[in-house]
């Protein structure tokens, strides 16, 4: 067995610290690793990836949905080398499904990461007209969502605690929906869209529950879809988010997209796991068993 840790370097305390623990744990148990600091660019990420994954059996991504973001998206999908998660960023949603309530256990997330216990999952996959593919294990977005992404892409400080809730409703008066074109499923939709997301899991921006009822080994992402609505009902809805509420409203078109979620419209910002991806035309899916996760 041969490790890659691979770890955001942008300067953290706490981060720093996991890792710490992390490679103390590794030398202890005279574990064989190697330690590779993600790149701000993808496409450099991806050329050490492509170049090196050959010579591991196992990833432990230590940071936060972002950080998973991008090194599933250097993996070849589907993938057998398998991945442990060591949560170390901001938002850690991802780590919720993995560890549940012991997801602050330093010891048990340790020894997780030497277990050999392992289940395949799906990812979502967005595949974008002009080539472009970005898989994701949490949540995609185009709307409000990707507005907040978009516009909070170099301040993911913002999404501690209430920071998600407190950006939404700051811009929540200004927001103008704009309409789009969808197809749910060979169902065409118009609409002025406030958000429309595929949840692989059920956690986005730091604990809110955009989809209760997700989770990566269902087989089918899960469709919450929000149209214009008046500024009270609206500012409701996202409150709503922290105990999964939305859903139940009249107005939240909430199911499972059985075959694909195609987004017509050009020019549609998407957000994938917290990260402003790009825009449509683009197709949303799954793709089955693409990664093995390690867990409790």
């Amino acid at each position: 067995m041969k490790f890659l840790i691979a770890f955001n370097p942008v300067p953290n305390r706490s981060r720093k610290k996991r890792l710490g623990q992390l490679v103390s744990y590794f030398k202890q148990n005279e574990v064989n690793f190697d330690l590779y600091p993600t790149d701000a660019s993808l496409s450099q990420n991806q050329h050490y990836f492509a170049n090196h994954i050959g010579k591991y059996t196992d990833v432990v991504i230590v940071g936060g949905d972002g950080t998973i973001h991008q090194i599933l998206n250097c993996l070849p999908i589907p993938c057998d080398v398998r991945v442990a998660i060591m949560p170390a960023g901001t938002g850690n949603d991802f780590a919720r499904w993995v560890y549940g309530k012991n997801r602050n256990h330093l010891q048990k997330i340790l020894h997780t990461t030497l277990s050999d216990k392992a289940s395949y999952v799906k990812l979502g996959v967005c595949q974008f007209d002009q080539g472009d593919t970005r898989y994701f294990h949490n949540v995609l977005g185009f709307g409000f969502d990707a507005l907040l992404s978009k516009k909070l892409k170099d301040k993911k400080g913002l999404f501690r605690s209430l920071g998600y809730i407190k950006e939404a409703v700051r811009h929540i008066p200004f927001y103008k929906e704009l309409p789009v074109q969808v197809c749910i499923d060979n169902q065409s939709y118009f609409y002025d869209n406030l958000i429309t997301t595929a949840a692989n899991h059920e956690y986005f921006g730091n604990g809110l529950k955009i989809a209760p009822d997700a989770s990566p080994k269902h087989k089918e992402l899960t469709l919450v879809r929000i149209e214009k609505l008046p500024l009270k009902v609206k500012a409701k809805q996202i409150w709503g988010l922290f105990s999964g509420n939305h859903v139940k409203q009249p107005f939240t078109d909430y199911r499972k997209i059985k075959h694909q979620l195609r987004v017509e419209t050009p020019g549609v910002d998407i957000e994938a796991d917290g990260e402003y991806i790009g825009q449509g035309p683009a197709t949303i899916k799954t793709v089955q068993d693409a990664i093995q996760i390690k867990h409790l």
